[in-house]
């Protein structure tokens, strides 16, 4: 990863330092593209610090990052150089798009999308609490009122989606999460298909919850 420091101007990237990985051999006069091939807590994004990976999946990894300049926690998604190919770049980029297509309380939300020298890097509100998956495996089914307000509030979400003219594709327990509050957070827009021109329909909180609370006993945003 690279690192830096803060400057009045802004924040500015160090020189890259090599480091041993599965392609993260440095080349002869330089670094080359997988040069910081395995990410590490502590590293630098940008502003962005790393903490502790989240989970990790086919289509990259997710880590508990600190923002410096505004002093709050954060989740980053990032295609470890092994998974880094055109067509998950792709997926990852489409995922940031159709996410910031949507703003609403039901949807995580995204801050940023960044670079981490050849490397695409999602930089989404941090969502403490578990998948709807794992509150089913964990405690059964709930209770009707409680599974109708997943049931509404999934349903709300998705009419602005619609409304905009983002189709999710990949709608499931494993992709919804359960927040500390007890609401849900739609996730993982990797295979959203945006329609030409999308809606207008404004009648969606234009203000999505980005409260990130810092509790580190519960899963966050751990669906990559």
């Amino acid at each position: 990863m690279a690192s830096g420091t803060c400057h009045e101007d802004g924040w500015r990237a160090a020189s890259p330092r090599p480091r041993p990985g599965r392609r993260g051999q440095a080349q002869a006069g330089g670094f080359g593209r997988y040069a910081a091939a395995v990410p590490e807590g502590g590293d630098l994004i940008g502003p962005y610090r790393l903490l502790d990976r989240l989970g990790r999946g086919a289509m990259g990894e997710v880590w508990r990052a600190r923002d410096e300049r505004l002093d709050r926690l954060v989740a980053i998604k990032l295609l470890p150089a092994e998974l880094d190919d055109p067509e998950r770049r792709a997926r990852m980029l489409r995922e940031a798009r159709a996410a910031a297509a949507v703003p609403h309380r039901n949807v995580v939300t995204l801050y940023d999308v960044t670079r981490d020298g050849e490397r695409d890097v999602l930089v989404m509100e941090l969502v403490e609490g578990q998948t709807l998956a794992e509150r089913l495996r964990a405690a059964g089914p709930p209770p009707l009122a409680e599974a109708l307000r997943w049931l509404d509030e999934l349903c709300a979400a998705m009419e602005v989606a619609h409304e905009r003219g983002v189709l999710h594709r990949d709608l499931k327990t494993a992709n919804v999460m359960l927040a500390q509050d007890g609401h849900i957070k739609v996730l993982d827009f990797g295979l959203a298909k945006q329609a030409g021109g999308g809606g207008s329909n404004s009648n969606s909180n234009s203000n999505s919850n980005s409260n990130s609370n810092s509790n580190s006993n519960s899963n966050s945003n751990s669906n990559s």
